[in-house]
């Protein structure tokens, strides 16, 4: 049997997992925005031969790995909000458990 409090903290659970997809949703759109944003003002960032007609060395190696490293920093933060999806849907099905559970306790048993 659940006491009032876990009653409410399951409560607040499902109304926090009820607003992910919106957040999340939106974090992906503005990681995306991010992307554009970065890629129209910082070209070097995406875009190697942008930084490659300076010509020196250093310019080169940063040719190579900035944009790398930019593309795989973004990648990763996508991939923190695709995780989240992952956890609020095991949550959803935890959540839907313990009611489950909860129903059966209450549910006087059926005599045979």
């Amino acid at each position: 049997m659940l006491t009032d409090a876990e009653r409410a903290f399951l409560a607040a659970r499902r109304r926090r997992l009820a607003s992910w997809p919106r957040v999340g949703a939106l974090l992906l759109v503005g990681i995306g925005a991010l992307a554009l944003f970065l890629a129209s003002t910082a070209p070097a960032l995406f875009f190697p031969d942008a930084i490659r007609r300076g010509g020196c060395g250093v310019q080169a190696a940063a040719a190579a790995f900035l944009p790398v490293a930019v593309i795989g920093w973004l990648a990763t933060v996508a991939a923190g909000v695709a995780i989240g999806y992952a956890v609020a849907r095991r949550e959803r099905q935890y959540l839907a458990l313990i009611e489950r559970l909860s129903e059966a306790e209450t549910d006087p048993p059926a005599s045979p």
